[in-house]
């Protein structure tokens, strides 16, 4: 479901964890998660986003693999800019953060707008 931005909000900072199964250090570990979002036209449903984070609750996935899987998520709401971060503190290894970003490509940020004869 899309939700129109019709608040106009600039920043969004949504926190979920899902766990995961290392193939590399063949055992559970859970993802704590922080995705910040600069919305454009479309909110994210927070309910959806949820349920398709939780599909991937107990997959074999490294760490770097479960932040490129949730800024996928995410990227389909079309937003100027997203970041994902996860924290991971309870795995065969001392703790780790790891973070992507997404920025849109400008010639879709720019998409329909003359900026010759605009003001964008």
């Amino acid at each position: 479901m899309y939700i129109e931005n019709e608040p106009k909000v600039e920043e969004i900072i949504y926190e979920d964890t899902v766990i995961n199964f290392c193939p590399i250090g063949k055992s559970l570990y859970r993802n704590n998660l922080t995705i910040i979002i600069h919305p454009d036209k479309i909110l994210p449903d927070y309910i959806e986003v949820h349920k398709e984070i939780r599909e991937l609750e107990g997959k074999s996935l490294i760490i770097e693999e479960v932040v490129d899987l949730v800024l996928d998520i995410i990227k389909r709401y079309n937003p100027h800019r997203a970041k994902v971060t996860t924290i991971v503190d309870d795995a065969n290894h001392p703790k780790v953060t790891i973070s992507k970003t997404y920025v849109r490509p400008e010639e879709i940020t720019l998409k329909g707008c003359n900026c010759e004869k605009e003001s964008c």
